[in-house]
């Protein structure tokens, strides 16, 4: 016969505190919770509050719906009569059907989890910034992910510490339990919005501020598109990002993590193309010339130094010749040099030779993916398109 399932609990009473594990029945709630509790401590009722995740649980709350996991514990504070805690009554989550006929919890986040290496709905957890305990009671509830992510910090006070303190929140997985990135662009459907670019229908959107909504496939096509060709814009709050897919949008992704939907390899070529446009904005970047490495850095050099150790690759080159197997500065009469600078051009942003064997005079520099002009070297124009575009 199977045993029933249990809750720990954490006690806390006059600053002390203590554990107290309790068997929990079918559709427990927390007021009947909260009887088993008072019997246990020999506590009134109306004396204890349970506290979690930034709030005072509501009595008719279910315990399941709050999605708790092994190892996480519930909060009991045993206050003086006369003080009242601020009641705050979470929402249950509602269910959201699925083709095969059953049904999934309808909560509003979602998370990539590294451990299922996939998307997955997502918990909110708030926890105390001093002692990390989650009997916290926020002041103010936020309201969007700016309160959370945004310039304006949260106010609590942690029921354990007695003191005013500074909340941090997390999220986690709901199926591993591990914390994992908030993507704050996918969202439930829930007005039934169009995909802008397929025009279909789907219970989660990739939806932007500009409120520009497409299904999670078609998004994921277009960020990988814009990837593999070096699209990325810049906005100064995110960094590089890409831009709406609605044409003359200006929203953007908000945050890098959403990239990790095309996986891990691609989330990491994402961020390999940015460090590089970043670089190619700062005077001191290099560009490692060895094959199949070709890493993107900054180095601080000193007098009379010429060679330079690639951090990724721990391989040394010439910073002026790019040469790795022997310098060829000095060396005038050199075929290979002599060569090499007779049929190529130097990139105006990385400075890596450029041969053109074919085609417009359109370059897209394969190692910074700058685009830039053969003819006049300089950055790819509409002057460039009309004048010499086939010269």
């Amino acid at each position: 016969m199977a045993s029933s399932p249990e809750i720990q609990l954490l006690i806390v009473s006059q600053g002390k505190r203590r554990p107290l594990t309790i068997g929990l029945d079918d559709e427990e709630t927390v007021k009947s919770l909260i009887g088993k509790v008072s019997e246990a401590v020999g506590s009134p009722e109306d004396a204890l509050n349970i506290v979690f995740s930034g709030r005072r649980l509501s009595p008719d709350l279910a315990i399941d719906t709050l999605l708790l996991g092994k190892t996480t514990n519930l909060v009991v504070i045993v206050k003086q009569i006369e003080k009242e805690l601020p009641l705050s009554v979470p929402s249950p989550p509602s269910t959201l059907a699925t083709e095969d006929g059953k049904e999934e919890a309808n909560g509003s986040y979602f998370v990539y989890c590294k451990g299922c290496t996939q998307v997955r709905q997502g918990k909110m957890r708030i926890y105390c910034g001093e002692c990390k305990s989650t009997a916290v009671l926020i002041k103010e509830e936020p309201q969007s992910w700016a309160d959370i992510y945004g310039a304006k910090e949260l106010a609590g006070s942690c029921q354990v510490c007695e003191a005013d303190v500074r909340p941090t929140v997390a999220f986690k997985c709901v199926v591993c339990e591990e914390l994992a990135p908030a993507l704050i662009h996918i969202k439930r459907n829930r007005y039934k919005r169009d995909c802008v670019i397929c025009g279909d229908v789907n219970p989660l959107t990739f939806t932007l501020n500009c409120q520009h909504s497409a299904c999670i496939e078609c998004f994921e096509a277009y960020m990988d598109n814009d990837l593999n060709n070096g699209m990325l814009i810049r906005k100064p709050s995110v960094g590089f990002t890409v831009s709406c897919p609605m044409f003359n949008c200006n929203a953007f992704v908000q945050d890098p993590h959403h990239f990790y939907l095309l996986g891990i390899d691609k989330y990491r070529q994402f961020q390999r193309l940015a460090t590089e446009k970043y670089l190619n904005l700062q005077d001191e970047r290099q560009y490692c010339p060895y094959p199949n490495c070709g890493a993107a850095f900054m180095v601080d050099m000193f007098e009379n130094e010429d060679k330079v150790s690639c951090p990724e690759c721990f391989r040394m080159y010439c910073i002026h010749c790019k040469n790795y197997e022997a310098c060829t500065c000095n060396h005038e009469g050199d075929e290979n040099t002599t060569l090499i600078k007779s049929i190529t051009k130097p990139c105006p942003t990385c400075n890596v030779a450029t041969e053109r064997n074919g085609g417009c005079s359109h370059i897209t520099c394969t190692q910074c993916r700058a685009e830039w002009c053969f003819i006049c070297s300089k950055d790819w124009s509409a002057d460039c398109q009309w004048d010499h575009w086939f010269d």
